[in-house]
């Protein structure tokens, strides 16, 4: 269940992105066969407008190609196999803290453009990177557990959708989304009203 409120957390901070200024890195990690792309592109399921596809990216090795899989971005993207992290550890902790990403216009000698990235990440990984600390407190963990039948491990993608499309879970999610949401709101409302609203 800790799992469960660490995504409904990550999810209401993306839809209150005003209020949520660093929006953290959610990082499933787990053995082959744990769900953690399923997991994901089930979010981007729940998260995408109806009739939208949304797809787990493989993660670039390099931080220049992952910068470019960011500046095309926008709204949640997975990064599947994140298993560079070292390198790419300053990349994800600038994206987190509203960082840029400079990028020299092409045919000149001196003028930059900048980028914002306008995306939230998802990141998987099969065994856990040497990450620095900086990089840890920017992450939501989550450890995906063992796979096997009671955790539906190594069940296809096509049978997950199966399940979330007849079970009509997108909308249930939305529906406790809303309502928690809602919630949310009455008290950062509260909260503001008696000035403990940061």
């Amino acid at each position: 269940t800790n799992a469960i409120m660490a995504l409904m957390g990550f999810l209401l901070a993306l839809v209150m992105a005003e209020r949520v200024l660093a929006v953290p890195v959610v990082l499933m990690d787990g053995y082959s066969g744990t769900r953690k792309s399923a997991v994901a592109c089930a979010l981007g399921w729940v998260v995408s407008g109806e009739g939208l596809g949304f797809r787990v990216a493989a993660c670039p090795d390099s931080a220049t190609d992952v910068e470019n899989v960011l500046i095309n971005s926008r709204g949640l993207i997975c990064l599947d196999e994140f298993q560079n992290a070292k390198a790419l550890a300053s990349l994800i902790k600038s994206v987190t803290t509203g960082g840029t990403i400079r990028r020299r216009i092409l045919y000149t000698t001196s003028s930059e453009q900048v980028f914002t990235v306008d995306a939230s990440l998802l990141l998987t990984i099969n065994k856990d990177p040497l990450l620095d600390d900086a990089l840890t407190k920017r992450l939501l963990r989550i450890n995906m557990g063992l796979p096997g039948p009671d955790a539906g491990g190594w069940r296809g993608d096509i049978f997950i959708r199966r399940d979330w499309m007849r079970g009509g879970l997108r909308e249930r999610c939305w529906n406790e989304l809303v309502c928690r949401l809602s919630a949310a709101m009455r008290l950062l409302s509260r909260a503001e009203e008696i000035h403990e609203d940061d």
